[in-house]
Order: C-alpha cells, then sequence, then structure tokens
C-alpha cells in the first residue's frame, strides 16, 4: 500500500515540523518516520487488522493545518462538559480555549509547546505506546503538540476533567490531518475521571490518527470515558496506552457516534499484583461506517483481574 502522500506532506511540512514546533520532539519525529518509510500502512494480511482496511488513507493528500482563528469555530459553550477543560483545535492545545485552575494543588498540566528537553516527560513520552505500531510510527513523524496531566498523589478530583478535540478545515480546501497527544499520570491514591470527546466543526474529509498515554501509580482510580462524535466524512485512529500499578484500578467507557472509518485501539499492561481494568464499549453506526474496537490486555503478574463489554447497533450496511 503506497505511503507516497504521507511522505509528500512531509517534505512539505518540513519547516512546520522540524521548526515550528517543539524542538525536543524532533529525535522521536525522526526515529517515527523512518520506520514508518519502512513498515508502511497495514493492510488485511496483517492479523490486527484484517477487519479493518485502511487503503483509504493512502488514496486522499492530507496535509497538516496551520493555526486556526477561534473567531472562526465560533462558540464551542455546547460541547463543554466540565468546568475543567483543556482544549485542541486541530491536533493543538488552545491555551485560550482551555479553562483550569493553574494554581490548584490537585494537579498539573503542561502544554508540550512550553516544554523543554530537561522536563521529566522526556523519558517517559512513547514509552508505553507499541513501538513498531504502524499508526505510533506515524504519529511520531506528524505530531506538534501535546499535553502532560499530571495529578498529583493523593489527590481527589470530584469534577471531571474534560479534554475537548475540535476538528475543522476554517477556510482550507484541502483535506487536513491531525495528531494530538495526550499524556496522562495518575499518582499514587489518586481518583479522578477524564471526559475525553472529539467533535468536528466545518471539516471535509479529516484524518485524526490521536495517541493517549496514560500511567496509573499504585492505588490509583481512574475512569476514563471516550466519545468519538465527529462528522460523516471523517478518519479516525486512536490508539490508547495504560500502564496500572499495584492496587490500582482502570476503567474505561467509549463511545463511537459516527466517522466515515473508526478504528480503537485500547491497550494495557497490568503490570502489578492488585491491578483491575474494566473496559466497556457502545457503538451506534449507519451507512456504510465502518467501527473496529481493538483490546490487548496483558496480565503480567498474578492477582490481577479485567472484564470487558462491549455492545452496539448497526444500521444500513455500517460494520
Amino acid at each position: 500500500m503506497s505511503v507516497n502522500n504521507f511522505i509528500t506532506a512531509f517534505d512539505h511540512n518540513r519547516e512546520m515540523l522540524f521548526h515550528q514546533s517543539p524542538q525536543w520532539l524532533n529525535p522521536f519525529r525522526k526515529e517515527g518516520y523512518n520506520h514508518f518509510c519502512k513498515i508502511g500502512l497495514p493492510d488485511r494480511s496483517n492479523e490486527e487488522w484484517k477487519y479493518t482496511s485502511v487503503e483509504m488513507l493512502s488514496q486522499i493528500p492530507y496535509s497538516l493545518s496551520s493555526q486556526v482563528s477561534n473567531e472562526s469555530l465560533g462558540s464551542i459553550s455546547n460541547y463543554i462538559q466540565s468546568d475543567i477543560v483543556i482544549v485542541f483545535v486541530n491536533g493543538r492545545y488552545s491555551q485560550a480555549l482551555s479553562s483550569f485552575n493553574e494554581m490548584n494543588s490537585l494537579y498539573h498540566l503542561k502544554a508540550f509547546s512550553s516544554m523543554s528537553e530537561q522536563d521529566c516527560l522526556m523519558p517517559s513520552l512513547y514509552s508505553t505506546a507499541t513501538k513498531t505500531d504502524f499508526f505510533v510510527s506515524l504519529h511520531k513523524a506528524f505530531v506538534t503538540d501535546g499535553v502532560y496531566l499530571h495529578i498529583s498523589d493523593k489527590a481527589v478530583i470530584s469534577n471531571p476533567i474534560h479534554i475537548l478535540h475540535i476538528n475543522t478545515n476554517d477556510n482550507s480546501q484541502l483535506p487536513l490531518m491531525h495528531h494530538p497527544h495526550v499524556y496522562i499520570y495518575g499518582g499514587m491514591h489518586s481518583k479522578f475521571s477524564i471526559i475525553e470527546t472529539y467533535h468536528s466543526i466545518h471539516s471535509k474529509n479529516s484524518f485524526v490518527n490521536s495517541l493517549c498515554e496514560c500511567i496509573v501509580d499504585e492505588n490509583a482510580h481512574v475512569s476514563h470515558y471516550l466519545m468519538f462524535n465527529e462528522d460523516m466524512q471523517t478518519a479516525h485512529i486512536h490508539n490508547s496506552y495504560v500502564v496500572q500499578k499495584k492496587n490500582s484500578s482502570y476503567h474505561s467507557l467509549i463511545f463511537s457516534l459516527s466517522s466515515k472509518l473508526l478504528r480503537n485501539a485500547l491497550s494495557v499492561q497490568l503490570a502489578q499484583a492488585g491491578a483491575s481494568v474494566s473496559l466497556d464499549g457502545l457503538y451506534l453506526i449507519h451507512k456504510n461506517h465502518h467501527s473496529d474496537n481493538h483490546t490487548i490486555i496483558s496480565h503480567q503478574k498474578s492477582d490481577t483481574s479485567s472484564n470487558q463489554v462491549y455492545k452496539g447497533i448497526l444500521n444500513d450496511h455500517a460494520r
């Protein structure tokens, strides 16, 4: 399967990728690009992709978007689900649209664009992700921004933290791709909830290749609600990687409501004794749309537990 369109997009956006994005991402970028050029896109002969074709992605000449003006988005208040809101627009963190208390002691948020090579996140970034994954490699090559959300030890946050992703073409007539990155660390004995939602505004033929990494430390308890509610022309590949430590719990609930192509891959490592995970999903799709939930749970120690329930409704020629 040809990857020429992605190689062309990389060449056309070198200035933005290497000089207008965080410089400390460049080693990851080079590694990801070189590996992606080597392995390309998966086809259905690959066991993990036998039910999902991504050939359409190879046929569309996607481009990266430039900064989008907030005025062009209009009001996003209808999308906001909490008073703690972290907003991405076309894969880039928007401080102007986000809302949270920077002085609180329960959590700390830092955008990739404000970080340097000396930040403690550097050794951990992409450490949970499968280095040989096709779309993780593509993500490394094209990522322009992300956030590091650090939840303090013993923090109990009653209100959910809403991570809101907005995809838009703004005034561009080109099909655009976005590669947002969310890195979450749940401190020891912490308890919190994440609501992560994806929406489209004036979007046409977009491709979203998102990545979330989550470390759940000892005795931490995390609930993660993920909703895909994009337009009918969007293709979305989402990878989540979770690592759980001793006596931690992680609950994921995924709502898949639209998108022309949606692949949600969730990998959980139960790395220490007493860790438990519960994965639930609900999909509601129609026409000729395609939704694929792919899960891997690795019980690396004894006395760990897992549970999965995925249900949905298909209409027309959806699968």
